[in-house]
């Protein structure tokens, strides 16, 4: 489904990654101008994927699978130090070419070398994963509320919750309001502050609001520090962090139905909320 924006970006090279929210922005610069004209993969465009529920990164240090159906782009490194480039993974052909690929190394003769070692990059199952002008791009940045994590004025967020009569634990899921936020950290943080999630927003006081939001970005730096999600605070730690093996061990409420609350042993509930499962201390 992106064999077009694949062969755009046929090795061109990964020069930067920006994320905002649940919103990855790939920037490329294109090694061969003549070969990308027209195209300009380095120029106003940029990769757009979004992971959804579905989408992951597959991480290959060497001799990376073949790609699957599922996969929609695939990024190989060219010697240890070197960025990454883009290749092609479509099954079928695309301008009379088939531009399957196992791997990616330097052009040459106008061509790729095919290289069985890695390290490599494979995205499968995303959302979405579209090439977008810088038109497009400012626009879905617009329509997005601050991200704790770009540690923007969260001005805009307190007077959005203070309009909704909405329950937080729905709103907090809005991309309008605030970027970033997914189904763990909100159960999470709202357990922190001591807030039910069927709370209807507008009820929260300030003071409480903006202890969740200092929360949101201490919480997401460090989960984006450790490459995990760790809200398991120092008082209610029994063994090391580097001890804490699995997701259950590391969270307070989050997937934990029916076991004892860490703080006072009523058994966690789980219902439906804005789609996902939310779970809390009653």
């Amino acid at each position: 489904r992106f064999a077009a924006g694949a062969c755009v970006l046929n090795g061109a090279t990964l020069v930067d990654v920006e994320a905002y929210g649940k919103h990855l922005f790939y920037r490329f610069a294109s090694p061969d101008p003549e070969r990308h004209a027209g195209r300009a993969p380095d120029g106003d465009v940029s990769l757009h994927v979004h992971l959804g529920l579905f989408g992951r990164f597959r991480a290959y240090e060497r001799d990376p699978l073949a790609p699957t159906p599922e996969t929609r782009l695939v990024l190989s490194a060219i010697g240890s130090h070197a960025p990454p480039r883009a290749r092609a993974s479509v099954s079928e052909p695309v301008g009379g070419d088939l531009v399957v690929r196992a791997s990616v190394s330097e052009p040459v003769g106008g061509d790729l070398v095919v290289s069985a070692s890695g390290p490599e990059l494979q995205l499968s199952g995303p959302t979405v994963c579209e090439l977008i002008d810088r038109d497009v791009e400012a626009a879905l940045r617009d329509r997005l509320g601050p991200d704790p994590l770009h540690g923007g004025d969260p001005t805009s967020v307190f007077a959005a919750l203070a309009r909704r009569t909405a329950p937080i634990g729905q709103v907090l899921l809005d991309q309008r309001v605030i970027a970033g936020i997914g189904n763990v950290y909100r159960a999470e943080v709202l357990f922190l502050v001591g807030v039910h999630p069927n709370r209807a927003a507008h009820a929260v006081d300030r003071g409480t609001l903006e202890r969740l939001w200092d929360l949101l970005r201490v919480l997401m730096t460090d989960g984006e520090r450790r490459g995990c999600i760790i809200t398991l605070q120092p008082p209610d730690r029994t063994r090391p962090l580097s001890e804490l093996v699995s997701e259950e061990e590391r969270l307070y409420v989050y997937n934990r139905a029916g076991r004892p609350c860490r703080r006072c042993g009523t058994a966690i509930a789980s219902w439906n909320l804005a789609g996902r499962t939310i779970f809390a201390c009653r």
